[in-house]
C-alpha cells in the first residue's frame, strides 16, 4: 500500500479511477466536467488529493481536501470535501488507515481541525459510526442555500426547483434527527 498526497492539478486530472470511484458515489457526478474543473478548484480553493494505492498504483481509497484559512493569522482547518473507498475494496480498513493518516497530516502542518459533512442521508448513519470511531465528533448541522446557478432550459428549472424540495426535506429530516440524539444525549 502506498499514501501519496497531491496537489498537481495536471496529476490530479490523470487519476481517472479516483474520478471513477466518486461516480460510483455522487451519481450524477460529470466525470469529463470534474476532471476539467480541477484546475480552477486546486488554485482557488487550495484543493488537494490523498490517495491510498494499492502496489499497482490503482487507487483504493481517497481523499478530496482543501485549506481553509481562519480570520487570525496562521489559522488553518482542513475540510475534507469527498472520501470514497471503491466498493469492491470497503470492510478492509483501508479508510480507517487514509483518515489516521490524514489526522497525523493535519497535526504535522498546523491544522486546527479537520472537519467534513455528511452530505448523503442514506449512508448518514454508518458514516456517523465510522467517523466517531476515527475520532469525529458531531458539532452541529450544516446547512445550505443555493444562491446563483445557471439554468439551461425549461426542463433543468424544473428538475432544479424538485431537487430543491428534496434537498429541504432532507434538511428537515437532518434536523429532526440531529433534535432526537441531542435529547438522547440529555436524557443520559
Amino acid at each position: 500500500m502506498n499514501i501519496k498526497t497531491i496537489t498537481d492539478p495536471k496529476k490530479m486530472q490523470e487519476r481517472h479511477d479516483i474520478a471513477k470511484i466518486l461516480k460510483t458515489y455522487l451519481k450524477k457526478l460529470d466525470i469529463k466536467e470534474y476532471i476539467s474543473f480541477l484546475p480552477k478548484k486546486c488554485k482557488k480553493e487550495g484543493y488537494f488529493y490523498i490517495t491510498l494505492d494499492d502496489d499497482k498504483g490503482k487507487c483504493l481509497s481517497f481523499a478530496g481536501l482543501r485549506i481553509q484559512y481562519g480570520t487570525k493569522e496562521n489559522i488553518k482547518f482542513l475540510d475534507m470535501q469527498y472520501f470514497v473507498t471503491d466498493p469492491k475494496h470497503t470492510k478492509k480498513g483501508y479508510g480507517t488507515e487514509l483518515i489516521r493518516f490524514i489526522n497525523n497530516y493535519a497535526n504535522e502542518n498546523d491544522f486546527v481541525s479537520f472537519n467534513l459533512t455528511i452530505s448523503d442521508e442514506s449512508t448518514a448513519k454508518n458514516l456517523k459510526t465510522f467517523y466517531s470511531s476515527t475520532g469525529f465528533l458531531l458539532s452541529g448541522l450544516r446547512m445550505s442555500k443555493n444562491i446563483k446557478y445557471t439554468l439551461k432550459t425549461d426542463q433543468t428549472k424544473k428538475s432544479a426547483l424538485l431537487t430543491q424540495k428534496k434537498q429541504l426535506e432532507l434538511l428537515k429530516n437532518k434536523k429532526q434527527a440531529i433534535d432526537e440524539t441531542i435529547k438522547k444525549l440529555e436524557e443520559c
